[in-house]
């Protein structure tokens, strides 16, 4: 057993992560967790490693978002949707709002897609230097602007580690965001959900809830925002325990990037806390 996941065992049921490794697979998941009672005690395996992020992107463009554009309830109504559903149709109107609307001319990609950097721009002189963020989510319509950025640019990335990270900063309304309390409490509001201990698929209602919420105790209380698409099977967030978790601190970051497949991806996700003791 590495010394991460040594240290691991003192917080999550670690057989899943074991397994990973005895089959070569575990170069596949990045695994990131923070005390946020000692904010430097960090955890991490593969935490540097860059890996589609899927909706997770979607925290990134809503305190962007939140910080750059004046309030509005139309806003609101966008970003509710975007975070609390998922939803890839108010997430790409968010991106239109924030770097103006698709070209349709192939002449004008190269300039459009400048103003498209501006979501990783943003980012990148809070220290988040390798992040990817400048093609939008699953599209209702096809659209040749984001699929000339993913073959000519980049596709969107994170580490575990940066999206740990932001979950920290959110947390304590860390100055460098530029959030408001008013905004931050907003922003909490649509990201926490009820752990649902209910084996849901991707298509049905509350399957985020359903991830690493899976096997949480009754009185956690969760923040999350999942992603997941293809072979990826994301989930990101803090989770608030008692004092009297014997495992668990009382408030967590977690933060898992997979690229397992759906159905082992979801089964590792619901197993990180399978039998921790609370």
């Amino acid at each position: 057993m590495t010394p991460n996941l040594q240290t691991l065992s003192q917080i999550i049921n670690i057989k899943s992560l074991e397994i990973l490794q005895k089959t070569g697979k575990i170069q596949r998941v990045s695994l990131t967790v923070i005390d946020l009672e000692n904010p430097s005690s960090v955890v991490s395996i593969n935490g540097d490693v860059q890996r589609y992020p899927a909706s997770v992107v979607k925290l990134f463009w809503a305190i962007q978002s939140l910080v750059e554009l004046q309030e509005s309830k139309e806003l609101d109504l966008l970003l509710g949707k975007m975070i609390v559903d998922s939803d890839d149709w108010a997430g790409q109107q968010i991106v239109d709002k924030l770097c103006g609307k698709d070209p349709q001319d192939p002449k004008d990609f190269e300039k459009a897609y400048e103003k498209r950097r501006k979501l990783e721009t943003f980012w990148h002189k809070l220290g988040y230097k390798t992040l990817k963020a400048a093609h939008k989510t699953f599209l209702n319509e096809y659209s040749e602007f984001d699929d000339w950025i993913k073959q000519n640019k980049s596709q969107n990335s994170v580490t575990s580690g940066m999206v740990a990270d932001l979950w920290k900063k959110l947390w304590v309304n860390d100055p460098s965001l530029g959030l408001t309390e008013n905004k931050r409490e907003k922003l909490l509001n649509w990201l926490r959900r009820e752990p649902l201990h209910q084996a849901l698929k991707p298509e049905e209602k509350n399957f985020q809830a359903s991830l690493l919420g899976y096997n949480l105790p009754p009185e956690a209380v969760l923040y999350t925002k999942s992603g997941w698409r293809d072979n990826t099977i994301n989930d990101s967030g803090v989770i608030v325990s008692n004092k009297a978790n014997k495992k668990l601190g009382q408030n967590s970051v977690i933060v898992v990037l997979s690229e397992l497949g759906e159905s082992e991806g979801i089964d590792f996700l619901r197993s990180l806390f399978l039998n921790c003791l609370y």
